[in-house]
């Protein structure tokens, strides 16, 4: 029986030798001193929280480096907005010499217009989709922001009771842009907040107005349609309504120019004085004014409707679903959506007939005549917008001239500019000093978790030598108690 428990024993420490031995042994081969969560579970508590600080630690760094991008791209521009600003500070000095002449001025004046365009292009840059400038619709080429506030990056753990910020410039965007946009003039203008008008030009073509070549004009009847928006303090929309064509084209706009954004292009409608006609052009109007109304919920302050009557297109092939159009917004929205009444001349009971083709210029013309009636005031805000009163000069147009500044504002932008690629190079220090701490920390978080996870290959050998003299002394250990177990054996059968 001694024999027998002997022999249990030693194979019992012959196996958790063997055990230990390729325990060892897969802790060389992956070079790891934990390799499962069993071989030492205080420790891989610690090592679990330490990959999570070097994983946040990591995603920091990203961001920093990202900010760090970010800033220097805006550096560029800023830079080069300083050469700008300076060579616009030198056109204005020339401009005012006294031995510059009428035609020398005029150069001046160009090339200090294209360099605002240069500045504005500059503003609307971005950096992986970010604007690395506040718009300013403002006469303020460069300034502070007015109405972007500033990028913020999260503190990294090293300052925690600070957040980095990244401070956005605000470059100039005419006031022109904004309206173009489709933005409404800013309330803040004048005595009074800007009202809203509806006008529907209804045409079928512009042949020889505008289209397919008429750019220059186009254009030009966009920079007026702004102008006396701005000026009369009117958020001024147009449904532009193609009529359905006949013999004639269907252009509307010069080739490639696409729909102004204070327009809306809607089409079909139908035309002729049938009945079934009429029917199907009323319901026509009625839904393109509840598509730019909200359905009726956005109502504008007045509405007009003015129509080609030039020739491809006739007053009284639309008269009918158009008088009858006027008369539904009446009774619809009488007590909150002003119509004309004017009728004589090139008015038909409240509705204008455009001479020609050109639907921009004529739907400014008939706005201009609504607004000279003594009985149609709602949109006159006389002097709400006097420009030269307001401290405003210029500003709704597309860029100033140099006589809309003078040396010590340019002088002064060149100043903020400076100012504030100071300001960007103290962020990216202080970025970049950021960057560095953390990675001077990543070095330390580093190596602490190699040498948490390493493994001592010399101590691991010394262990694996070690089990396998102590396998070797039970196996034979194990060999000479089966030897003894015969030998009883023997002697018990004898």
């Amino acid at each position: 029986m001694e024999s027998l428990h002997l022999s249990r024993s030693v194979i019992e420490n012959l196996n958790s030798f063997y055990s230990k031995n390729v325990s060892i042994q897969k802790h060389i081969q992956t070079g790891k001193r934990i390799n499962k969560p069993i071989d030492d579970l205080g420790e891989t508590g610690k090592l679990a929280n330490l990959n999570l600080e070097r994983l946040s630690n990591y995603r920091t760094k990203q961001n920093l480096q990202n900010s760090i991008s970010f800033l220097q791209s805006q550096q560029g521009k800023l830079k080069v907005v300083t050469k700008v600003l300076t060579r616009m500070g030198e056109l204005n000095t020339l401009a005012n010499s006294p031995i510059a002449n009428k035609s020398t001025k005029v150069i001046y004046d160009r090339e200090f217009k294209e360099l605002q365009e240069e500045i504005r292009d500059i503003g609307t840059s971005k950096w992986n989709g970010i604007s690395l400038f506040s718009s300013q619709a403002s006469k303020v080429l460069v300034g502070n922001a007015i109405d972007d506030p500033n990028l913020y990056q999260g503190n990294s753990g090293i300052s925690p009771d600070s957040t980095n910020s990244m401070t956005r410039w605000g470059i100039y965007h005419g006031l022109a842009d904004k309206i173009q946009a489709g933005d409404k003039l800013p309330s803040g203008f004048g005595e009074n907040p800007p009202k809203n008008l509806l006008a529907f030009a209804i045409s079928d073509e512009s042949i020889g107005s505008y289209a397919p070549n008429g750019h220059a004009k186009f254009n030009r009847d966009i920079d007026n349609w702004i102008g006396l928006m701005g000026e009369k303090n009117i958020d001024g929309k147009i449904g532009l309504i193609r009529a359905e064509e006949t013999r004639y084209g269907k252009d509307l706009l010069p080739t490639g120019e696409p729909v102004p954004k204070f327009a809306e292009l809607h089409e079909v409608m139908p035309r002729d004085d049938t009945t079934a006609k009429e029917a199907q052009g009323l319901q026509f109007l009625k839904d393109t004014f509840l598509s730019m109304t909200d359905n009726g919920e956005s109502l504008p302050d007045a509405f007009g409707i003015f129509v080609d009557n030039s020739g491809s297109l006739k007053f009284n092939e639309v008269d009918s679903p158009a008088q009858d159009m006027m008369s539904w917004v009446q009774n619809e929205y009488g007590g909150q959506v002003a119509i004309s009444s004017e009728n004589g001349g090139d008015w038909r009971n409240g509705i204008f007939l455009a001479s020609d083709e050109e639907w921009i210029a004529r739907s400014q013309e008939a706005v201009e005549s609504m607004l000279a009636d003594p009985d149609f005031n709602v949109l006159v805000e006389d002097g709400s917008l006097d420009q030269s009163e307001s401290g405003v000069k210029g500003l709704i147009d597309p860029v100033y001239s140099i006589a809309d500044f003078d040396q010590e504002e340019l002088q002064m932008f060149l100043e903020k500019c400076t100012e504030a690629i100071s300001v960007n190079a103290a962020e990216q220090e202080r970025f970049q000093s950021e960057y560095d701490e953390l990675a001077l920390k990543d070095v330390g978080l580093e190596r602490y978790f190699e040498n948490a996870v390493g493994l001592d290959i010399p101590s691991a050998m010394a262990a694996y030598r070690l089990s396998r003299v102590q396998m070797d002394i039970n196996a034979n250990l194990m060999g000479a108690v089966r030897d003894m177990e015969n030998v009883l054996y023997t002697d018990f059968l004898e």
